[in-house]
């Protein structure tokens, strides 16, 4: 594409910033969008927008509707839908909640297998004939998905985890009873203003936005990482391997263990493997001198995806609720897609600055681990308390008596 075009790679890396930094600020009027109309609805209006960027983008005649096209692919495919799908399964399950996102593992590792046909594609039928088969095959896939889901159980006459109230039939007080559960978990939800009130929120926020730097960093710049630590290019292939095996071992792990908690305040706890891991998978980083570290490191960042992805898009449903989920999961949607953004910018400077990525990747490391006193003294937020809560070392192994 950048031959076809003429394009110089400044010019394909502002694209791709770009359309990140539009993902940043339209997930914020998805969120709301799903509040009001429901997820079904929002995946309805976005796919046939997201299939009229595609066109555009393999029709495309010069720079600009490439630009169009791929950040209507991001801002619509990747942002939109994949958000509303992860809304969809927070509002289905409570109990299950951790094991269903859990699930979300091995699509991405699905997802990585769909990158490499999607290379390989390009390579026998040329990027254009490539996007038109995966643009059909995703467009099945959608609709497959329209015909069967609900935006919640209650939808279907059920409660959550699929669970039929009353007798277990369809009989007036089973009716009466999803009603019932539906106002309960309604009335326990914190609206937006609620929840970005609390000092969790924003603990939550730290927490969550300086690992997608580092991971965003790393990603991009692994290759030269390697080369620069005198690994062969081969290498980044094995460590991609790790990291796709790992990453599904790790969400199913964490989804049980998150489940086991029996309160809000034990699964605030769970979330402190996030920086520890993404803080490990930073130092091994900086210090692949050789293969079997490699391996490792790669093994260390497949734990971390695996459990970003299951803690990342379940803890807020449990923390915060069900009813003003998608305007609470996009600010800190957005926080992940602005660290993925800058990750790769700030690790080019700091190269330029210090001739090596090892400064930078330990200092982002040092930032991630920050965030671990605050964790490992923070109970689970509640309505109407929203002051800083007292620090001691009786309270890192209080999980509390709060109720799910």
């Amino acid at each position: 594409m950048m031959k076809e075009f003429s394009t110089s790679r400044t010019a394909a890396a502002g694209l791709f910033s770009s359309a990140f930094f539009a993902s940043a600020i339209i997930v914020q009027f998805v969120g709301r969008f799903i509040d009001r109309f429901g997820p079904v609805r929002v995946i309805q209006y976005a796919t046939p927008l997201f299939m009229l960027g595609l066109v555009c983008l393999v029709s495309a005649d010069n720079i600009w509707m490439v630009q169009y096209g791929y950040i209507s692919n991001r801002v619509l495919g990747v942002e939109t839908i994949d958000m509303a799908s992860r809304v969809i399964i927070n509002k289905w399950f409570l109990k299950k909640r951790g094991r269903a996102m859990s699930l979300l593992g091995f699509v991405l590792g699905g997802q990585i297998m769909c990158s490499g046909a999607f290379n390989a594609l390009m390579v026998d039928f040329g990027w254009r004939q490539a996007t038109i088969m995966m643009a059909v095959v995703s467009l099945v896939e959608i609709c497959l998905g329209l015909a069967i889901v609900h935006n919640a159980p209650e939808d279907a006459g059920l409660a959550a985890d699929g669970v039929r109230p009353g007798a277990g039939s369809n009989t007036p007080a089973a009716a009466l009873a999803v009603a019932a559960a539906a106002k309960q978990a309604h009335d326990e939800s914190f609206t937006f203003k609620q929840a970005m009130s609390t000092p969790q929120a924003w603990v939550l926020i730290w927490v969550f936005f300086w690992p997608t730097i580092g991971w965003g960093g790393m990603n991009v710049h692994l290759l030269s990482i390697c080369i620069e630590q005198g690994l062969p290019p081969s290498a980044v292939s094995v460590i991609y391997l790790a990291v796709g095996i790992a990453g599904p071992i790790a969400s199913i792990s964490i989804g049980f263990l998150i489940d086991r908690c029996k309160t809000n305040t034990a699964k605030v706890r769970c979330i402190l493997m996030v920086p520890f891991l993404s803080a490990l998978s930073l130092i091994l980083s900086s210090c692949i001198n050789g293969i079997f570290v490699g391996v490792l490191f790669g093994i260390c960042t497949g734990l971390f995806v695996g459990v970003y992805q299951v803690i990342g898009f379940s803890m807020f449903a449990t923390l915060y609720g069900r009813a003003h989920l998608g305007s609470i999961q996009s600010v800190y949607q957005a926080m992940g897609i602005l660290g993925v953004a800058t990750g790769p910018l700030l690790l080019s400077t700091a190269h330029q600055s210090f001739g090596s990525f090892g400064p930078a990747l330990l200092t982002v490391a040092c930032l991630v681990l920050s965030s671990v006193p605050l964790l490992a003294t923070m109970p689970a937020p509640q309505k109407g308390v929203n002051t800083l809560w007292t620090v001691s070392w009786g309270s890192v192994w209080a999980v509390g008596d709060d109720e799910e």
